[in-house]
């Protein structure tokens, strides 16, 4: 029984030692890696700050996504070889197995305040596979940089605390690099690396941009864990603008300057959750007031037929607002013509809630979609009233229906579009087609978008205290646009031999081989305590379409010139 008891205490000896040289091992390994959060290395007062926080995360989550299975669907990877292959032969697998030995897991850019420059940045990699990978790694950017912009060979200058810092010269610039730990850091001046380096190496004591309060509060609003994270702080920007506008005689708006200075902080999170991309940008501001009145009451939904592709609804300022979508001169000529009968456009804003709802939709048998816009009525009456005035001063626009609805057909000519705008006792329509907006009022009646299957998955951003919501029936958006642009893309491949050098036009897919993994986009604006919330959902989100948009313009642009 003794020699048990004996054989016990040494066993439970050995387990604690052994728990403790663990305890010790991962401590020195986790100090060699640095900190693991990419805020903690960007000063408090950093002016702008972007990470992915977590590679493998993402990777993981990439899986679960539409875009990724549909990637995957047999008739897609055939059609995908082409340009895949292609890319392949630009160099792209260089670059893939670079980062395949690098194992990298985080990325971050900061940007902050410089004596020098006014602005300097530095941006790093965490990575988990050897040192030599990440010189590696720093040798083909170098090796990117020159073959776009030229520049000399590298040069290792004297090493910081032990650290080698390896400098390049590029057209306008100089690149410094050097590796810390499991970081690789970059940056465009050497002062600037040296306080990264430092902060990696915990030589910096003072707060880092993980303490700051706005950031924080920033970040609450933000889906968690996001796999992709921006802050900004458009205060010093602002500054700078305004400044070199004065230095070129440019006259300031106090109004607008006044608007913008009360924005504290810009933040966006981007996070794969599912299926699906969830975006959140948050503008915080230094008060924030809301009219609870002008939130959404979603009244013209009960117009937005089941079969509707696109749903809008949001409050408007239509005093504001209505020379900004018309122009001044318009208005001033429509309030010149109305003068003589005694009205005015002001009189019809009046008659109108600050609201707007439009729902589209695309009937069997037509080439293009369809809308109806509806604004909820304060005053039926006068709106009436307005309307029979400008219809007198425009003999075109001559009121008719059954009493419960009056149209007034506006006097355009054109093969697609029959404008019409319509009154009831509640509600303002208009619509590009009398019939559907006819059948779209009468339906309404009886069952709307809201009660459909498909629209059950985003009512909890409906039902939100929002000032702005989009909804896109992706599914059925895409296949009526599939079938009407894969004839086009089929005859413009003709006209352009170049493309079937990276794509075959005859493997495009069949559209249900993407719509079949397609959940609806949602798109929402809502006040909080503190700022703005504008948050999208979907296969792809808004925001996205909006940044690839731009991008696409921009790329275009430029091979213009």
């Amino acid at each position: 029984m003794k020699s048990i008891k004996s054989t016990m205490k040494i066993v439970l000896k050995i387990s604690l030692v052994l728990v403790v040289l663990i305890a010790i091992g991962f401590y020195f390994l986790l100090r060699g890696l640095g900190p693991s959060d990419p805020a903690r290395l960007a000063p408090s007062d950093a002016v702008a700050f972007f990470c992915v926080p977590d590679t493998w995360q993402s990777a993981r989550r990439w899986n679960e996504t539409s875009l990724f299975k549909i990637s995957q669907e047999p008739a897609m990877r055939e059609f995908l070889r082409k340009p895949l292959d292609r890319m392949a032969t630009q160099g792209g697998e260089e670059a893939v197995d670079v980062l395949r030995k690098l194992r990298p897991a985080r990325f971050f850019g900061i940007c902050v305040k410089s004596e020098a420059t006014s602005y300097a940045w530095y941006a790093g990699v965490q990575f988990f596979g050897g040192k030599e990978s990440a010189q590696d790694g720093l040798k083909y950017l170098r090796k990117l940089l020159s073959e776009s912009m030229g520049g000399s060979l590298e040069t290792p200058l004297t090493a910081y605390h032990g650290t080698e810092i390896v400098r390049s010269d590029h057209a306008g610039f100089s690149l410094y690099t050097a590796i810390e730990g499991k970081w690789c850091l970059l940056s465009t001046e050497e002062a600037t690396l040296h306080a990264a380096l430092d902060r990696v190496a915990g030589r910096i004591k003072t707060p880092s941009l993980a303490e700051n309060g706005d950031y924080q509060a920033s970040l609450a609003r933000l889906p968690k864990d996001p796999d992709f994270l921006s802050y900004v702080d458009p205060k010093p920007f602002l500054e700078t603008l305004i400044a070199v506008g004065k230095s070129k005689g440019a006259q300031v708006i106090p109004a607008q300057v006044d608007q913008l200075q009360k924005i504290k902080t810009i933040t966006f999170g981007g996070k794969m959750e599912g299926k699906n991309f969830r975006d959140a940008f948050f503008v915080q501001y230094d008060t924030a007031s809301h009219d609870p009145s002008t939130s959404l009451t979603h009244k013209g939904m009960q117009f937005a037929s089941p079969d509707s592709l696109v749903y809008l609804s949001t409050t408007t300022d239509f005093k504001k607002n209505i020379r900004a979508w018309f122009g001044d001169s318009a208005v001033l000529s429509l309030d010149q013509k109305l003068d003589s009968i005694g009205s005015s456009v002001s009189e019809l804003i009046a008659s109108l809630e600050p609201e707007i709802s439009l729902s589209a939709g695309w009937p069997d048998g037509t080439m293009i979609p369809t809308a109806l816009a509806v604004v909820p009525l304060k005053d039926a009456t006068s709106a009436k009233k307005w309307f029979d005035s400008l219809s007198a001063t425009f003999p075109g626009m001559q009121p008719s229906g059954d009493g419960a609805v009056t149209y007034y057909a506006i006097p355009i000519s054109s093969p697609f579009f029959h404008p019409v705008i319509a009154l009831s006792n509640a509600f303002l329509f208009m619509g590009i087609d009398q019939t559907y907006l006819a059948d779209k009022i009468t339906g309404g009646l009886h069952s709307s978008l809201a009660d459909t299957d498909v629209f059950q998955s985003v009512h909890k951003f409906y039902d939100q205290n929002n000032e702005s919501f989009v909804f896109i029936n992706t599914q059925q958006l895409f296949d009526r646009a599939y079938a009407q642009v894969q004839p086009v893309l089929a005859f413009g491949a003709m006209l352009t031999p170049g493309i079937a050098e990276w794509v075959e036009i005859s493997k495009l897919p069949p559209s249900s081989v993407v719509s079949s993994h397609l959940d609806p986009i949602v798109f929402t604006v809502s006040p909080q305590s503190n700022g703005t919330l504008v948050e999208s959902q979907g296969p792809v989100t808004l925001q996205q379409i909006f940044v690839l948009s731009g991008i696409g313009y921009f790329l275009n642009h430029i091979s213009m010139f």
